[in-house]
């Protein structure tokens, strides 16, 4: 048998509790269950924070983009359609730019009016082969055409929220009204029909109010000729974390002719918010490790006191002090790692049922999804049960020093 294997089996032995005392045991159930929902309580809340960070910024790109471009000054539809041509010889590592109008309008149905802004389905401009799908599918469709991107020139798709306002249901027609010289000055107007041919639901209540979906072609007709504003290119990149640096290369490529706007840009309440949100998670992890370590430590100068004589026994069989202290840090190695880890197999089963049934419903309007995301990543369990196993390990640094400065005479004739 080795050393190791001794070790083990020794710190096995000396962690049962006798017949007579059972108050060791108690202790031990503690100790394990503070570990146990303190790893828990760890990884659903970094699940959570991760959750929330994906789905808002899916949520917000399947409207947007990575990155928005946008020309200054006045050009002809002809020449920003080359300019927005050129963007993706600016770095290798985008992968899609879409030509897309959005317009200000006015949706009038069953006697009320709403603010709406009519954005086009994409009209493709670059996307390699092999690039990634259209990110619009975050979408959902409730009623009619279950692909928006189908839809035939004078049918639009609307939000559930928007039409439950309007008191529209798909087939219906309904009258949209937008400016035919100035976007910015209703001089004059043109009122179209258009029927509903799908109602989608993103979940994100601050799009689902105001977007109206329509074909490119009908799109481009509601615009003014001269009037090129409303055109711009949506650009996808490989990276999210590449967006800040390849938004600062079109800008400076392209010079003063384009203006870009991330996706962080456009959400920059929305994502400091989770960014305010993360903040306090160290300090909480840093609290629950300090309380799991003191029941971890409690428990094991309980169990030295209550195994003063064993310990006296194998010093004076001549155990040294170094292997008295790794008796007493294996124990809480093992209390740790086995709350830890049965702690992280817990919230596994919690985020994974979640994730499929959506137990925990949220208020969209203020949370702007109306379930709680989650993201079910190994490396948060990872990263829990090595902290947490660490800290008790390190913790009990302190009872296997008191363990193994007893003196086995004093210890033995006192017992």
């Amino acid at each position: 048998m080795s050393i190791f294997e001794l070790l083990r089996h020794l710190s096995t032995r000396l962690a049962v509790s006798s017949g007579r005392r059972r108050f060791l045991s108690f202790a031990k159930a503690v100790a394990f269950t503070s570990v146990f929902l303190g790893s828990a309580a760890m990884v659903i809340s970094l699940s959570v924070l991760a959750g929330f960070d994906a789905a808002l910024h899916s949520l917000a790109e399947s409207f947007t983009s990575h990155i928005q471009v946008r020309t200054r000054g006045y050009m002809s539809l002809g020449e920003k359609d080359a300019l927005l041509r050129s963007i993706p010889a600016v770095s290798p590592d985008i992968v899609r730019v879409d030509e897309v109008i959005s317009v200000n309008a006015l949706l009038y149905a069953h006697g009320s009016t709403e603010g709406v802004i009519v954005k086009s389905l994409p009209k493709r401009l670059y996307a390699p082969t092999g690039a990634q799908a259209d990110d619009r599918g975050n979408r959902r469709v409730v009623a009619g055409n279950a692909e928006i991107s189908g839809l035939s020139d004078r049918d639009v798709a609307i939000g559930a929220r928007l039409a439950s306002r309007l008191s529209c249901s798909v087939g219906d027609t309904v009258l949209i009204t937008t400016s035919s010289s100035d976007l910015q000055q209703y001089s004059s107007f043109d009122v179209l029909p258009v029927r509903i041919a799908s109602i989608y639901e993103s979940g994100m209540t601050q799009y689902d109010d105001i977007y109206v979906f329509a074909p490119f072609a009908f799109s481009r007709s509601i615009i003014d000729t001269l009037h090129s504003g409303a055109v711009y290119a949506e650009i996808w990149v490989k990276d999210r974390r590449m967006v800040s640096g390849i938004a600062a290369s079109i800008a400076e490529q392209l010079r003063y002719a384009v203006e870009c706007t991330t996706v962080d840009d456009l959400h920059r309440g929305m994502f400091s918010w989770i960014e305010i949100q993360k903040k306090p998670i160290p300090l909480v992890i840093a609290l629950i490790s300090i309380v799991a370590v003191f029941n971890v430590v409690t428990t094991l100068l309980i169990s030295i006191v209550e195994k003063t004589a064993s310990y006296a026994i194998l010093q004076t069989l001549g155990l040294s002090r170094n292997a008295i202290i790794s008796l007493v840090c294996w124990q809480g190695l093992r209390l740790g790692f086995a709350g830890s880890s049965a702690g992280c197999l817990s919230a596994f089963g919690i985020l994974y049922a979640q994730k499929v049934f959506g137990l925990v419903r949220l208020d969209g309007a203020i949370y702007f999804v109306d379930t709680v995301p989650v993201v079910l990543d190994l490396s948060h369990s990872i990263l829990v049960i090595v902290i947490a196993s660490g800290i008790s390990l390190i913790a009990t640094l302190i009872p296997g020093l008191i363990a193994s400065r007893f003196s086995p005479v004093a210890s033995l004739r006192f017992r």
